[in-house]
């Protein structure tokens, strides 16, 4: 879901207040939730006294609480902690926004208590009319048609478009050599999942390690395979990689009865075990030298898959998911195409192409 806590920011920066933010997921329980949201505020006041005279009239200013990640409460194990929100909602005079990621019918009174807002991707049109107003301001060289390119590949975000787009206008792609959709259009991603991956091997503790998961702000579904296709990079000994796969497997599992059954009150144990379980279980990890971050650039292009009519083409050959195609299939067909000499490379992926009755441009689409 994208843009949930920057909405939260711009309506609170318009309306003049200040944003309190805690995250349900590190407070769970009543007197977890206290004791956190009175420390947040405490340190908000405390921050207003440090700021120059003309600032100090912000702490009159009034507040807004932001919970982030609330479906991360469980219910029963985490005790008192829905009903303490129930409270707050019904007594408190500041507002509250409070965000999730996943439906869950647990929290209907919650839901019945509250305004509901989905936030969406951007539409590529909009991405585009922004693009183009930034092209002309900025009286950059760069053509209606690479905007548009630039908009397909953002994915609805348009942090990662402005991105791309400076990139272009900065000239690290040359733009003569027609090469641009060969451009990686998610480099700002890739760039932070590195350095989330690096950063949680470097932890020691579980709470060490779910707290970068929770900075690193990573869908659920991409955590899950941007730990496991890194994990040789920085895992060496044959009984470190063992457990931390264990550990993997078991998460995977837990997400599995999550999604079938729309049960969340296992999640904190997801993420305890991606993070925390995988982090513990590798003894000596290697942290030095460079490491190629390994990331499959469809994952970037998930949903657009899924909506594709090439996706119902390369269904009809293998009977599987489109979530398995995404995830096994297409991963493969990649490995596969990188393993042929560059001469025959071209050759053989319009060879594999044609096996579904597509071209090879189409297929590269999400290779």
């Amino acid at each position: 879901v994208i843009g949930k806590t920057t909405v939260v920011y711009a309506v609170a920066n318009d309306l003049g207040y200040d944003v309190i933010e805690m995250n349900a997921s590190d407070a769970r329980t009543e007197s977890e939730i206290k004791k956190k949201l009175g420390e947040s505020i405490s340190s908000t006041n405390l921050m207003a006294f440090m700021k120059s005279p003309e600032e100090m009239k912000r702490r009159r200013r009034k507040k807004i609480i932001f919970i982030d990640e609330v479906d991360g409460i469980s219910g029963r194990s985490d005790r008192g902690g829905l009903s303490t929100l129930l409270d707050m909602l019904k007594k408190t005079k500041i507002p509250i926004i409070m965000a999730s990621n996943f439906y869950n019918s647990k929290f209907r009174t919650l839901y019945n208590n509250t305004n509901k807002i989905k936030c969406n991707g951007l539409k590529k049109p909009s991405i585009m009319n922004l693009l183009k107003r930034i092209v002309r301001e900025e009286d950059l060289e760069i053509d209606s048609k690479t905007i548009e390119i630039i908009a397909d590949n953002s994915c609805g975000d348009l942090r990662s478009a402005i991105n791309d787009l400076q990139a272009i206008a900065q000239g690290h792609l040359d733009l003569q050599e027609g090469n641009i959709e060969e451009f990686d259009m998610h480099r700002d991603v890739q760039e932070k999942m590195y350095s989330f991956i690096k950063t949680m091997f470097q932890t020691k503790t579980v709470k060490g390690a779910k707290n970068v998961v929770d900075s690193a702000d990573i869908d659920y579904n991409l955590l899950h395979q941007v730990v496991y296709s890194n994990l040789e990079n920085f895992v060496t000994d044959s009984l470190d990689m063992t457990n931390a796969l264990m550990n993997i497997a078991q998460a995977d599992v837990i997400m599995g009865r999550i999604r079938k059954q729309m049960d969340f009150s296992t999640l904190p144990y997801y993420f305890d075990l991606i993070s925390g379980g995988v982090v513990l279980s590798v003894d000596y990890p290697n942290l030095f030298g460079y490491k190629k971050f390994k990331f499959h650039r469809f994952l970037g292009g998930r949903s657009k898959f899924m909506d594709d009519p090439l996706a119902d083409e390369i269904q009809e050959e293998f009977l599987i998911s489109k979530r398995d195609i995404l995830l096994d299939i297409l991963p493969y067909m990649k490995d596969l195409i990188e393993s042929y000499p560059r001469s025959e490379k071209r050759k053989f992926t319009e060879e594999l192409a044609e096996e579904f009755g597509l071209t090879d441009r189409e297929l590269n689409k999400y290779l």
